[in-house]
C-alpha cells in the first residue's frame, strides 16, 4: 500500500501548487491543464461532528435570534425569546418558528433547508454532508436554544447515537476550510451562493477512514454532488441537488484503518461539483476518524 499523506502534509501538498500544472486528468483535455486555487479538505474525528446543515438568522428584529433542536429532531426558531413566525414546516400558521421534522411535508433535508429558505422567511439554511433525500426525522444531535454562530452559520449535526437511524452513517464534504467550520463559504450576505462550486474543479487525492462498530459495515462511498439554489428570499429559496457515485470500495473492518491514495490520479469532480465522503454502518458508530483531501481548481 501506498504510503499515505497526514492532512498537515495534504494541506501543505495542495497549497504548494498555486500555479497552472496539468494533472493527468488535464492531459485529456483540449483546453489544456487546470490551475489549483486551494486546497480541499474533510475530517470528522468525534462522533456527532457530521453536519446536517447550517442556518444563519438574517432577519431585522430587534432582539436576540436563537435556534434549537429538540430530543426528537425538530428545530425551533426564537427571536428575543419569542417564536419567529416568519418560520415554519408544515405551513399552517399554528407552528409559528417550528420545522417538525416527523412531518412529511418536511422529513428530509432537502425538504427542511427549503422550508426555512420560504419566502418571508428570517433565515437561511444550507447544506452539510448530508444528502437532500436523506431523512431528518428524529436523526439531529439536540441543541439547547443558543444563538453562538447564528448570524454567520451554525451547524446542525447528525446524531450517531439515535437508535431510530436504521443505518449509522459519518460524512465529510471536500471542500476549503471555510466550509468545515460555520458554512460561511455558502452564505453572501443575507442570500446564500447560487452554486457555491460553480466553475470550480473538485480533485480527490486520498483518504482514511477508520471507524468502531459492531454491525455491518457499509461501502466506503465518494459521492459527487452539484448543488444549486433558485429564487430570491422575497420568493423562496429552492434547493435542488444531483448526486452520483464517483467512487465505492468495501469499506474497512471495524477498528481498523482502510486508506485509498489516488495522488497519482486524483478523482476529477464534474464541473461545479463537489465530492462527499461517506461511511457506514447497520448499528451505531462509536468510534470515528475520517479524513479526505484533495485541491480545488479552474481553467
Amino acid at each position: 500500500m501506498r504510503r499515505f499523506l497526514t492532512l498537515a502534509a495534504a494541506l501543505a501538498f495542495a497549497v504548494a501548487f498555486t500555479a497552472p500544472i496539468t494533472t493527468p486528468a488535464a492531459a485529456h483535455s483540449e483546453n489544456g491543464g487546470y490551475t489549483f486555487v486551494g486546497p480541499a479538505t474533510g475530517a470528522s474525528t468525534t462522533l456527532d461532528d457530521t453536519i446536517a446543515l447550517y442556518v444563519k438568522y438574517v432577519g431585522t428584529t430587534a432582539g436576540k435570534p436563537t435556534v434549537t433542536v429538540n430530543a426528537t429532531g425538530t428545530i425551533e426558531f426564537q427571536v428575543a425569546g419569542a417564536a419567529d413566525t416568519s418560520v415554519e414546516c408544515p405551513v399552517s400558521g399554528a407552528l409559528g418558528g417550528i420545522i417538525d421534522t416527523t412531518n412529511a411535508s418536511c422529513n428530509t433535508f432537502g425538504e427542511v433547508i427549503n422550508a426555512i429558505n420560504a419566502s418571508g422567511s428570517n433565515w437561511r439554511a444550507v447544506p452539510g454532508a448530508l444528502l437532500a433525500t436523506e431523512s431528518a426525522d428524529n436523526t439531529l444531535v439536540a441543541l439547547s436554544a443558543t444563538d453562538t454562530d447564528v448570524r454567520i452559520g451554525r451547524p446542525l449535526y447528525f446524531d450517531n447515537g439515535n437508535v431510530s437511524v436504521n443505518a449509522d452513517l459519518v460524512s465529510v464534504v471536500l471542500g476549503p476550510p471555510s466550509l468545515q467550520s460555520n458554512g460561511s463559504f455558502w452564505f453572501q450576505g443575507d442570500g446564500v451562493n447560487a452554486n457555491p462550486f460553480g466553475g470550480l474543479y473538485s480533485f480527490f487525492a486520498a483518504f482514511s477512514e477508520k471507524k468502531t462498530s459492531g454491525g455491518t459495515i457499509g461501502n466506503t462511498v465518494i459521492y459527487g454532488v452539484t448543488s444549486k439554489f433558485e429564487g430570491t428570499g422575497a420568493t423562496g429559496l429552492r434547493y435542488t441537488e444531483t448526486v452520483r457515485t464517483a467512487w465505492t470500495e468495501t469499506g474497512g473492518a471495524t477498528a481498523t484503518e482502510n486508506q485509498s491514495d489516488f495522488t497519482n490520479y486524483p478523482i476529477p469532480s464534474q464541473p461545479g461539483e463537489h465530492f462527499v465522503l461517506r461511511v457506514s454502518s447497520s448499528t451505531s458508530i462509536s468510534v470515528t476518524n475520517v479524513v479526505g483531501f484533495g485541491s480545488l481548481a479552474k481553467r
